[in-house]
């Protein structure tokens, strides 16, 4: 699982990052956009949850995204 923010810096990382556990022959599950005002998707094939920045409660947010993580493992 990747967790990246939307700007370049953090989208250059990712991609680096995600070249070097490819070539040891590992596959991106998931990629977890934090504050994420859009939907993009950044990597093909690669399922995506966008994270809005944190209004309300930050409990509540939380949880939301676990929720959504499992969903995502789980196949569903």
């Amino acid at each position: 699982i990747n967790v990246m923010n939307e700007d370049a810096l953090s989208l250059r990382e990712s991609e680096r990052i995600i070249s070097f556990l490819k070539e040891r022959g590992y596959k991106l599950l998931l990629n977890v956009v934090n504050k994420s005002k859009r939907k993009d998707i950044f990597f093909d094939g690669t399922n995506h949850i966008h994270i809005p920045p944190i209004s309300g409660d930050p409990y509540d947010i939380a949880l939301s995204a676990s929720k959504l993580i499992d969903d995502v493992i789980r196949g569903k």
